[in-house]
């Protein structure tokens, strides 16, 4: 379990947020139980019978991706449906995901939460205490972008992350990689 603590508040009233909802979700109305997601997982988090749809355990995931990763089974604009309903079914599916409305990605059974908004929200409260980790997996995906051999860190290049967050409004000159 996480926090966020809101250190505007004044001790002992500390604020603070649950942060316990998931992180990855699978959709029970389009997971057809084919278990490739629980085959992946490394801690087997990834729960239910084969043919059934599947559920994941956040008290044992690890937040690995493996599951979305593998995931290939995903809303193909509603067979059967007009176009008008296949969109307006897409976009609720999307609301429902907190997802941002111009979305354009297929929508998989396993997918990740998306806290965009929230996130956006958080970066501009004056006073707010963020930290960005900066997961090595991040750090391999800009090394394979500059044309470094697969699974090489990126060392120095950290800074092209910052300037990222700097674009966003980040300011706190605090990175923590791992």
């Amino acid at each position: 379990m996480s926090t966020t603590i809101d250190k505007i508040s004044s001790p002992p009233c500390m604020k603070t947020t649950d942060c316990t909802d998931p992180v990855i979700h699978i959709d029970p109305t389009l997971c057809t139980g084919c278990r490739r997601c629980a085959g992946v997982c490394p801690v087997d988090a990834i729960e239910g019978l084969p043919g059934e749809p599947q559920t994941v355990n956040a008290d044992r995931c690890v937040i690995c991706g493996q599951c979305v990763q593998i995931c290939s089974v995903y809303a193909s604009d509603w067979a059967g449906s007009s176009s008008q309903e296949g969109a307006a079914r897409r976009l609720e599916r999307i609301q429902e995901r907190d997802m941002p409305a111009d979305i354009r990605e297929p929508l998989f059974a396993a997918y990740y939460s998306y806290n965009l908004n929230k996130v956006a929200d958080m970066m501009t409260k004056p006073g707010q205490f963020r930290i960005v980790q900066c997961a090595p997996a991040i750090r391999v995906s800009l090394a394979e972008e500059f044309g470094m051999p697969f699974g090489t860190l990126t060392p120095g290049k950290w800074l092209l992350l910052y300037a990222a967050l700097a674009s966003t409004g980040y300011t706190t000159p605090t990175l923590e990689l791992t």
